[in-house]
């Protein structure tokens, strides 16, 4: 009996030596970036989020930009009235015949430019959430602290011009040198 209490006060000062970030506090902050993401840019981490993804992640955007662009007269005209400024701004950038000549295309142009910026305002918080979301659906129960710190370091150096595998693999790597 002596024995095994020696050995459980041992094991409880080497856990308390490595601080770990447990699942939980994943979820947690996985929830905390989606409620300060675009509905388009948790939709963008849903959809590319998975291994082998080897497109560029500028032109991930420029895909989901362009998806999530009206293409009901009635939407489009909704925009126009609730953007003008906005309209106005993309015929300015690309010229009448740029933005097809006509008012409802420059609309669209003009909703697809929106879109596009927000996605390039989340792109942080986007890399950050496809991470933790992998982490979780890897299945890892928790993480040591600075393993996840250096994680979230890590993440710093991807931009939209990396790959989208590349935040998998940022993330394998350094969970491959952990275990």
């Amino acid at each position: 009996m002596m024995q095994a209490l020696k050995l459980s006060k041992i094991l409880k000062r080497k856990a308390d030596r490595v601080r770990t970030v447990e699942i939980m506090e994943i979820k947690k902050r996985i929830k905390e970036l989606k409620n300060n993401m675009n509905d388009v840019s948790i939709d963008l981490v849903i959809d590319y989020n998975y291994p082998g993804c080897t497109s560029y992640i500028c032109d991930i955007i420029t895909e989901a930009a362009d998806a999530n662009v009206s293409i009901y007269y009635s939407d489009i005209m909704k925009f126009i009235s609730e953007n003008p400024e906005a309209v106005d701004d993309a015929i300015n950038e690309f010229g009448w015949d740029g933005c097809g000549a006509s008012l409802e295309n420059a609309g669209q142009m003009a909703e697809f430019l929106q879109i596009e910026n927000i996605l390039y305002s989340d792109l942080e918080n986007i890399i950050e959430l496809a991470a933790l979301a992998y982490i979780q659906d890897v299945g890892y129960e928790e993480i040591a602290e600075e393993t996840y710190t250096v994680i979230m370091e890590e993440l710093k150096n991807i931009d939209n011009n990396n790959r989208w595998d590349d935040i998998i693999d940022a993330v394998d790597s350094i969970l491959i040198k952990e275990d």
